[in-house]
């Protein structure tokens, strides 16, 4: 293990990129655009593991025709028809 003045003088002489990953060889996550797809995602990771949605009618009541039209797709991405 290298103390606090050994990776001081690694970062300050540049010699640390030789031995860590620059952000050039590092892939960026993917980036979700829509905000529908932000929502899936945010949906499927904050379910509980180990529960269903199985045989669970879901209701929704919008006044906005564009949440209405939006909730097939979220449906679909789910598992769900």
């Amino acid at each position: 293990m290298k103390s606090s003045g050994q990776i001081e003088q690694l970062v300050f002489t540049g010699e640390i990129d030789s031995i860590r990953p620059t952000a050039k060889k590092i892939a960026a996550p993917p980036r979700i655009d829509d905000a529908l797809g932000r929502y899936v995602e945010f949906a499927k990771t904050s379910f509980p593991r180990g529960m269903s949605l199985e045989k669970m009618r879901i209701a929704s009541m919008s006044r906005m025709a564009p949440a209405t039209n939006r909730l097939p797709a979220f449906c679909a991405s789910s598992g769900r028809n």
